[in-house]
């Protein structure tokens, strides 16, 4: 078959299907297995750090791993995923809380657990208004009436934190209302968890808080350590977080009970992502890819990193650059740099320079693979044991690549300890080519 181009946005190298997470099966077997644990002996209250390389798939396999416990027990497991990529503080618990609510509200009103379900719209009234006037939280207390126990009501749980004001008088009525402070809001979602806790509670709340490390936009250590110590707050309730390894800082780590670091995948495991992928297309897309079809670049790629998210960008990259099979010269620099720069366009990084990065890299780091690289070995051009010469960075285009997110500090909060160059670039190392 002559070569041809193919439609590649099959591959979905950024994708948190569950049904698309290959070989985890262990480390999946062992947080359901936990998480039963838990279950079993009615503990309401612990946090696990999932944290592994950028790439590894670390909100895929969380995703996966709860909706595996939610099936297992349908009647016991609530669980949700609270997506905290770009959000500050006050939006996080506005998330978190509807989340909740979205939850379990159904399923209370559905077994007649109405003071539960009372909690939760007080709950959802609190989270979508920043200011209630008492007009509000009066028609919730009708609707359910005798209904529900006083002990269900969350204004009186909160009492001692509420302060009404009033605010206008329509005729002879006073109208009072009530400011949801950050404060406030974090008092009642920990003040429903704790209502979903007791005994005659039937289920058990799993959340996922995805990419909370970058929640909070800021350069600061001390308010990202704060605010995953408000998110430990937000109890009883089985929390997963999701770290990024080069985000994770000693503070944060202490604090978790339990912790899963996902690991790199085999070259014959990451083919596998590429042929489920292409299972799930459409028929017009797998008619593209006849039987005899010749993956040989495709495990050629695999060979060369053991990160899922790199490894389909850089297939994603290889489809939409060459033509389908790829003739022999892809292989050649030009078109490595086609490739990658496809795969990802580093937020319009000159390409020169990032092959010039690449092949310091390469020199300072001896060919091993996400190696730390110190600042001043990148503007020598080599490492300080190596007797060489070649051309470095300057001082200027190294903080350009840290600015275009080329160079990726190996500490979140402290540059200083060096960095690491982005996963997707190895292509253009020669030690890297050597392998293809």
């Amino acid at each position: 078959m002559p070569p041809s181009r193919v439609n590649a946005a099959w591959l979905q190298p950024i994708s948190t299907d569950p049904g698309l997470l290959v070989n985890r099966e262990e480390e999946l077997d062992d947080l359901v297995r936990r998480l039963d644990e838990l279950r079993e002996a009615q503990l309401r209250d612990a946090h696990f750090l999932i944290t592994g390389a950028r790439g590894v798939g670390k909100s895929i396999f969380t995703r996966a791993a709860l909706a595996r416990f939610e099936q297992k027990f349908p009647d016991h497991a609530v669980c949700l995923t609270v997506d905290s990529r770009g959000l500050r503080y006050r939006p996080f618990l506005n998330r978190f809380a509807n989340a909740l609510v979205e939850g379990i509200k159904p399923r209370a009103e559905r077994f007649k657990r109405l003071g539960i379900a009372r909690v939760l719209e007080q709950l959802a009234l609190f989270a979508n208004h920043s200011q209630i006037n008492r007009t509000q939280t009066d028609t919730i207390s009708r609707r359910y009436g005798a209904d529900a126990t006083l002990g269900a009501d969350l204004l009186l749980k909160l009492q001692s934190k509420l302060t009404w004001e009033e605010t206008r008088s329509v005729g002879q009525t006073v109208q009072l209302s009530l400011t949801v402070t950050d404060e406030l809001l974090h008092a009642a979602i920990t003040a429903t968890l704790e209502r979903l806790a007791e005994d005659d509670s039937r289920w058990m709340v799993v959340v996922f808080f995805d990419d909370l490390d970058q929640a909070l936009p800021t350069d600061h250590e001390e308010d990202v350590a704060m605010l995953f110590r408000h998110v430990l707050d937000l109890r009883p309730c089985i929390s997963l977080v999701h770290f990024r390894t080069e985000a994770l800082v000693e503070n944060v780590a202490r604090e978790a009970t339990e912790k899963i670091d996902l690991k790199p995948l085999t070259s014959e495991v990451l083919f596998e992502l590429v042929r489920r992928r292409l299972e799930a297309a459409t028929e017009t897309v797998r008619k593209q890819f006849p039987l005899d079809t010749d993956w040989s670049a495709v495990h050629r790629l695999a060979a060369c990193t053991g990160n899922p998210l790199v490894f389909l960008k850089w297939v994603h990259g290889l489809m939409r650059s060459q033509l389908w099979p790829p003739l022999e010269s892809w292989k050649d620099p030009g078109n490595l740099a086609r490739l990658v720069f496809t795969a990802d366009p580093f937020n319009g990084a000159d390409p020169e320079l990032v092959r010039r990065l690449a092949e310091t890299v390469d020199r300072c780091d001896g060919g091993r693979p996400q190696a730390t690289l110190l600042r001043e070995d990148l503007l020598r051009g080599c490492a300080k044991t190596d007797p060489g010469k070649a051309p470095g960075l300057t001082e200027q285009e190294t903080d350009d690549l840290v600015k275009l997110q080329v160079l990726l500090p190996k500490h979140r909060f402290q540059p200083t300890l060096g960095y690491r160059m982005q996963p997707v670039l190895d292509l253009l190392r020669p030690s890297v080519r050597d392998k293809l």
